[in-house]
């Protein structure tokens, strides 16, 4: 309809048109409303929106670090994305009065370089064939799932980045790592072969996110320095420097005067309770103290190794203590690498079942937090290998029905598992406390072994069993003639 506006937008909403009609409808707007607007096209469209930026047509050559044009390198800008020609040249929009990232990525190497109305060329760091690779401010270049060399030393400078993303970087023996203020970053990256080799103060950022690193590392700074990953080979620490390094060292560390290195190894914990992440779980290594956020993850880090002039020590094996709800978990965790794990520390609310409810192996053992009552119609079923957990004075009052199989139900003194209903125990090993068979309720017993566990019938209650011991027949305590043993 011509009378209405070509682009009407609601709250919240973003919006990107590369070619936004105007001047096509009658009304006072081309584009109106609340939300974000990206447009292109001309640019006396008429727009009336929160917030807008007007979009150009701009042309760039894709090169390689030679100079080279790049044929066939796909290129994305604000969602956009093209293919560069034979000469290397692309057309996509960015902002007109803006910067904007655009991604180039041929052979999978690629670049992110931010570009303005000024910028002719975006340079795609395709590893050189001879001499040096040298990284160039404001460039970020991205190796990725694969096996990459070069002949010469890697030089990244200060505003530049290499991203390591599954992949491994060989230099040759003779060559030098060199971060002049640049960033290395791995995501399950590695860099192998070289001298690592930073001047007189290292860069924070040289080494940084999952890297593995074998290559001897010379570090110098003035007082302190950080870096990240895993250091397979040799550490040099100039004097007076202190290193902290987030992650591990396996090789050899050289100390000078008044110099030292701290390893710091992460931890990172989702703690579950039946599969669900729990918020304000307690979890504890050492004297490190944690508490759980909404997701369910607590984060920190611990020493792990100090290397000292006078003596190097290392913290080995510990445990992480976690609690919630008054139940512990214990979990040992080997400091010389980080720790990144889920830990189910399952419960069961005291109080009435309202529906089904399954116990599962990967979130046993389950803890009963207090007396339950399966009512009638309801089922509490354990499956094999899951595990259910009564406390001590405790008592579950089965009206509905009890199904384990290949299951475990363990406590320490519980009151009374009580069954008025049905229970079915077949292959599961019971322990903790006394089963009371009541008011017609039936219990049949298959291949289990009960410990601890003696079974109390009355009112007309019934047991049947089989393949268990013959001794389990005078375990049975029958308080009323109604009731019957059948093996």
């Amino acid at each position: 309809n011509h009378r209405d506006i070509t682009l009407l937008m609601s709250d919240e909403t973003a919006v990107t048109v590369r070619n936004l009609p105007t001047f096509e409808t009658t009304a006072s707007y081309d584009a109106f409303g609340d939300g974000f607007l990206l447009w292109g096209g001309s640019s006396a469209g008429r727009i009336s929106v929160s917030e807008s930026f007007h979009l150009i047509e701009h042309g760039l050559i894709v090169q390689d670090l030679g100079g080279q044009p790049v044929f066939g390198a796909e290129v994305e800008s604000l969602g956009f994305n093209t293919t560069s020609a034979l000469d290397g040249s692309v057309i996509l929009p960015i902002l007109e009065t803006e910067y904007t990232a655009v991604t180039a990525t041929s052979e999978g190497i690629g670049t992110t370089q931010m570009t303005d109305s000024t910028s002719s060329i975006i340079q795609i760091p395709l590893l050189p064939t001879i001499g040096d690779w040298r990284i160039t401010s404001g460039n970020t270049a991205v190796l990725q799932d694969g096996d990459f060399s070069i002949p010469g030393n890697l030089v990244i400078e200060s505003g530049a980045a290499l991203h390591l993303v599954r992949a491994t970087l060989s230099l040759e023996s003779n060559a030098f790592y060199i971060s002049e203020g640049g960033e290395l970053f791995g995501d399950s990256g590695s860099i192998i072969g070289g001298t690592g080799s930073h001047g007189s103060v290292i860069s924070p950022l040289a080494y940084s996110g999952d890297l593995t690193v074998d290559q001897p590392v010379e570090v110098n700074c003035s007082e302190n320095a950080t870096a990240d990953g895993h250091f397979l080979s040799e550490l040099t620490i100039g004097p007076g420097c202190i290193l902290t390094v987030h992650g591990s060292v396996n090789g050899d560390v050289i100390l000078s005067s008044g110099s030292s290195v701290l390893v710091e190894s992460s931890i990172r914990v989702r703690i579950l309770d039946r599969g669900f992440p729990v918020e304000g779980a307690t979890v504890i290594v050492g004297a490190i103290q944690m508490n759980t956020i909404s997701d369910g993850t607590a984060e920190g880090s611990i020493v792990s190794a100090r290397y000292e002039e006078t003596e190097n020590q290392t913290t080995g094996t510990v445990t992480i203590v976690v609690r919630q709800q008054g139940i512990e978990s214990l979990r040992s965790w080997d400091t010389s690498g980080p720790f990144d794990e889920d830990i189910s520390v399952s419960t069961i609310e005291a109080g009435t079942l309202t529906g089904w409810t399954r116990i599962e192996p990967q979130f046993s053992p389950v803890h009963l937090l207090g007396d339950l009552i399966v009512p009638p119609g309801v089922t509490l079923q354990i499956l094999p290998q899951a595990s259910l957990r009564i406390g001590s004075s405790m008592t579950v009052d089965v009206q509905g029905n009890l199904d384990a199989e290949g299951a475990t139900i363990t406590g320490y003194d519980w009151l009374s598992l009580q069954i008025s209903g049905d229970a079915m125990i077949s292959g599961t090993q019971i322990t903790g406390g006394p089963i009371n068979v009541v008011s017609d309720g039936e219990l049949t017993v298959i291949d289990s072994v009960l410990n601890g566990a003696p079974i109390d019938l009355s009112s007309s209650s019934k047991v049947t069993s089989s393949g268990i011991d013959r001794d389990f027949e005078k375990a049975v305590v029958c308080h009323n003639f109604s009731a019957s043993v059948q093996t």
